[in-house]
């Protein structure tokens, strides 16, 4: 009896895969994690793009200098200020200085966003590691320093396989000392695997960023404050701990823009899922796109301006 059982759950849990309804979590690493970028699986791609993956590899992130002209900077911030004359909503996220927080996905609206998300450098890199082409999932113009708690964006950006997704940060500006600048432990990518999280029936959405910092001091980990200049772009593992450091001098701006990717074709979910195992993941992507010439990104709807709170933004949508 209990073997019909059984067989008739397999077939009803067979059924619902082949809907895409449903799926059990796959946590394969990128291809890049566990073969060297300059073995022959990697050899013909440029030299940068081998760098900058083996710099993920080891380190948790990577850095390309100069990666966006300083024209483009100076584009996305002028429809980023154009943007807010035209939506009176954005006073309601501003400080007293005129520094504005947080506003997501104004790469739906701006051409000059979409030129940084998709610069050819910054593709060239998400396509050999994603070994196809990469989807936006969205985009934060910063206009001011995040000053967030060390964090994960896996919950966020629940992807199966797990952490098939990159954080890409663009500086529009040169990040001066007491701007809040961006924060991350060296090498926090290695420690407290998320695949191992998400299957410890002991985390939860309260202790997991605890969990995560905890496992980076143990290790004597580096914490390093990033001070690029304008038209860097630090490009970071997704599962890196980073966050962003106190404003010490509230007058200065950080002017940013972020823009997060993951692998085209597959299904991503939120922290809701994340931290409730017993919710299954999709087998297939339940998401509309946007085609933006060559590349898609996620339909969001529209830009919107959230505030910046210490303890994390996971509930955006």
């Amino acid at each position: 009896m209990r073997g019909l059982v059984r067989a008739q759950f397999s077939r009803v849990r067979a059924y619902f895969q082949r809907l895409g309804l449903s799926k059990e979590l796959s946590s394969d690493p990128m291809w890049f994690l566990e073969d060297d970028p300059a073995n022959t699986s990697g050899s013909n791609l440029p030299a940068f793009v081998q760098g900058a993956l083996k710099d993920i590899r080891d380190d948790g992130f990577a850095v390309l200098p100069g990666n966006v002209p300083p024209e483009a900077c100076d584009a996305v911030i002028r429809d980023f200020e154009d943007y807010c004359k035209r939506h009176p909503e954005s006073v309601e996220y501003r400080d007293e200085y005129g520094l504005h927080e947080r506003l997501a996905c104004l790469h739906l609206e701006s051409e000059a966003a979409r030129r940084v998300a998709f610069n050819s450098s910054t593709t060239a890199f998400l396509e050999a590691a994603f070994r196809g082409p990469p989807l936006v999932v969205g985009s934060l113009f910063f206009e001011k320093g995040s000053t967030q708690s060390i964090h994960r964006d896996t919950p966020a950006f629940f992807t199966s396989p797990l952490s098939h997704f990159f954080g890409v940060w663009n500086a529009l500006e040169d990040v001066r000392e007491g701007a809040g600048p961006l924060l991350y432990y060296r090498g926090g990518h290695k420690v407290a695997p998320d695949a191992s999280l998400y299957r410890d029936g002991s985390v939860t959405a309260e202790n997991y960023f605890d969990r995560v910092v905890q496992a980076c001091r143990g290790a004597g980990l580096e914490l390093v404050e990033f001070y690029p200049k304008k038209g860097d772009t630090l490009i970071w593992h997704p599962e890196l701990p980073h966050g962003g450091a106190p404003i010490t001098n509230p007058k200065l701006s950080r002017k940013s823009l972020v823009v997060h990717y993951m692998r085209k074709g597959i299904p991503i979910h939120g922290a809701d899922v994340f931290f409730d195992p017993r919710k299954k993941v999709h087998a297939g992507p339940k998401y509309r796109t946007i085609e933006f010439g060559k590349y898609q990104a996620i339909d969001q709807g529209r830009p919107r301006f959230f505030h910046n709170r210490f303890e994390g933004n996971f509930d955006e949508h």
